[in-house]
């Protein structure tokens, strides 16, 4: 199978990214300030999530992607980034920017997504205008990055404070399980695989990369099976 595993683990990683901007929407629109945030290991595919068509046709709602990096250190280069994002007009000054996003906010509304957040949650100068953003607009925010992000966040109280949800991006459910398996075109007992896959504390990615293993032998793939390459993945060898 051609298909990455990224980009098959990615289709988890969507449905969490739909379901909570639709909150986010929701929830602005009745005038509440909201951050959400989503995180998880490094190869889970969230930037590529970001991306995808197929998360901007199941949306069915704006979504402004701000992309961190190391370089994004000042309040200005941060406030620029947001209105970029938003196709929003910039001022020469970081007051110029901010007056044009509220007057903009009026007219489109939409989530803004903050990829590898780490970086802008690394300064309190820089975090300081996602919250002032927030306040000003009532643009909501869903904070994407590592499994440091939640910790980051919690270092800037009154940005933690507005937080209504956080959801670790490496965890799967049973259906999960079964739409993978699908995509894979495995023949196997989901029930069995995803409690396999809990004991053995697999990520989607990993899990994804075990069943491609699996694959190459069989596509009908017994319980004892599953558990043999769980152990190896998880032991690495």
């Amino acid at each position: 199978m051609r298909i990455s595993a990224e980009r098959i683990a990615n289709t988890t990683v969507v449905k969490k990214l739909v379901a909570i901007a639709h909150e986010l929407s929701r929830l602005s629109e009745e005038g509440i300030e909201a951050v959400a945030i989503c995180y998880g290991s490094y190869g889970m595919g969230k930037s590529q999530s970001l991306k995808s068509q197929f998360l901007k046709r199941a949306l069915q709602l704006d979504i402004a992607v701000v992309k961190g990096h190391p370089k994004m250190d000042t309040p200005n280069k941060v406030i620029r980034a947001i209105a970029t994002a938003l196709k929003c007009p910039s001022g020469r000054s970081f007051d110029d920017t901010l007056r044009y996003l509220i007057a903009f906010s009026k007219k489109r509304k939409a989530v803004i997504a903050v990829d590898e957040a780490e970086y802008i949650l690394a300064h309190r100068d820089t975090a300081a205008v996602i919250k002032l953003v927030l306040e000003e607009t009532l643009y909501p925010f869903l904070l994407i990055g590592n499994q440091n992000l939640p910790k980051l966040v919690a270092r800037h109280g009154s940005l933690d404070e507005r937080v209504i949800k956080e959801i670790s991006l490496d965890t799967f459910t049973k259906n999960d399980v079964k739409e993978l398996l699908k995509i894979l075109e495995i023949e196997a007992d989901p029930e069995a695989a995803f409690k396999l896959a809990q004991k053995y504390g697999l990520s989607v990615l990993k899990f994804v990369n075990a069943m491609k293993l699996i694959k190459r032998s069989t596509d009908k793939p017994q319980k004892k099976l599953i558990e043999e390459m769980f152990k190896r993945i998880v032991a690495r060898v």
